[in-house]
């Protein structure tokens, strides 16, 4: 559950005990910026499961494509999320039931209704599937709504799925906006790719349909106004087909929870104009206990180095299950003192 959340006109902030594995601390500033544009969200426990999901959306061109991926979008990927595991808790118990030679149609129906494209043959939840059809649906009918409303925005979207019973982290990626997950032993781990105008492979997908970049100011763009080659919304140049919503999905697996990573923070580029991917978690290290998991420390360091952008934050601090006690350690001959606090006084 949220506490200790605050807001401002310019900066609002949000802290979560998500389990005793997981903290997280989020902040949103407006920074030297003249309009807030940025938004993130935090959905935790869906459905009472240890699956959490996590946002942050770089609005350009004005807030509305950011504040209806953060407030529309995203709750819609939650809830298709706890359908899901509803469908397939109902479908594990169905297997349970005896099999009836002549099943009425009601029953028939129920099986139907069942049958869902992102639960696996082994009764698990292809998220990655789940995270792709509905980031391309989402952005459809945020397209067909800004296009009646003659809204010209667009935002970028980095979401992270976080299945701790599975040992899992799932990034899908739209644009500039990044996750970076810290592993065990404090290295720097790239959980998204950046979709810039200047990047080759993006570079030919532009022209071969048609458009074109330019270098304005130090700043590639594309046909000359957009500095992400993908994003949501941005519907003039989505109907060029130059622009495209298709998220990079990248997933991360330990094998347990002696990998267990330090933390993942995921940012909006005002942070990651200057802060690389080491950078930010070398600094991280040293502010992870504090209220906001160091997402406001970090924050204010990119605003001290001149973060010209806003400038939003999410920090992860994942907690490693302490080890139980071993049989050895309560053995007075063990050479430890550690089964003195065993002895009833």
């Amino acid at each position: 559950m949220p506490s200790n959340n605050k807001k401002n006109e310019n900066c609002w902030t949000e802290r979560h005990e998500i389990s005793s594995h997981c903290l997280v601390g989020a902040v949103a500033f407006q920074g030297r910026s003249s309009h807030m544009e940025d938004a993130f969200k935090i959905i935790p426990n869906i459905n009472g499961s240890d699956v959490s999901i996590y946002g942050i959306f770089d609005g350009h061109a004005g807030e509305f494509a950011a504040r209806y991926a953060s407030d529309i979008i995203l709750p819609t990927i939650a809830d298709k999320i706890s359908v899901t595991m509803n469908q397939i808790q109902m479908k594990i118990e169905n297997s349970k039931k005896p099999k009836v030679e002549n099943e009425d149609e009601s029953e028939i129906e129920t099986e139907k209704e069942i049958l869902n494209p992102y639960i696996t043959e082994d009764n698990k939840i292809n998220y990655k599937l789940l995270l792709h059809e509905e980031i391309i649906a989402a952005d459809k009918i945020l397209i067909e709504r800004m296009s009646r409303a003659l809204l010209f925005c667009g935002t970028t979207l980095c979401v992270v799925l976080i299945d701790i019973s599975n040992k899992l982290i799932i990034c899908a990626n739209v644009g500039d906006s990044r996750a970076v997950l810290c592993d065990n032993k404090g290295r720097a781990i790239a959980l998204s790719h950046d979709h810039k105008p200047n990047d080759l492979l993006e570079m030919e997908r532009i022209r071969k349909n048609g458009g074109f970049i330019s270098n304005k100011e130090g700043c590639w763009r594309v046909e000359g106004s957009l500095a992400t080659s993908r994003s949501l919304g941005d519907y003039p140049l989505k109907m060029k087909k130059v622009i495209i919503a298709t998220p990079d999905i990248i997933s991360f697996k330990f094998k347990d929870f002696k990998f267990f990573p330090k933390f993942l923070i995921i940012a909006s580029d005002g942070l990651w104009d200057v802060f690389d991917n080491q950078q930010a978690c070398d600094y991280m290290k040293e502010k992870l206990r504090e209220h906001h998991c160091g997402a406001r420390s970090l924050m204010k360091k990119a605003y001290a180095k001149r973060s010209s952008d806003n400038i939003s934050v999410i920090s992860i601090r994942f907690i490693k299950p302490k080890k139980p006690k071993t049989l050895s350690s309560l053995d007075p001959c063990s050479g430890t003192y550690e089964w003195l606090r065993w002895i009833p006084f």
